[in-house]
């Protein structure tokens, strides 16, 4: 859908780039060494954590308004 918009169209990128369509996730999922099934389901417990943490007002940690930089290589 391009999974930020709520149109439910995983594929429909709506012309503009910027949008998380299914091809984002593949591709950043094969920048990774991940499938794109993992990669879903990592970015759905992270989505999860994240909407708890701001409806708490949480401030420290993965917060909505926080980047973070980790390392998600693998040895």
């Amino acid at each position: 859908m391009c999974y930020n918009c709520g149109c439910k169209k995983p594929n429909d990128a709506h012309d503009k780039e910027e949008n998380i369509t299914n091809q984002t996730i593949r591709n950043a999922a094969e920048a990774m060494g991940m499938n794109f099934e993992d990669s879903i389901k990592n970015m759905n417990e992270l989505a999860e954590i994240e909407i708890s943490e701001h409806s708490e007002g949480v401030v420290h940690g993965h917060g909505l308004d926080h980047d973070h930089d980790h390392d998600h290589s693998k040895s």
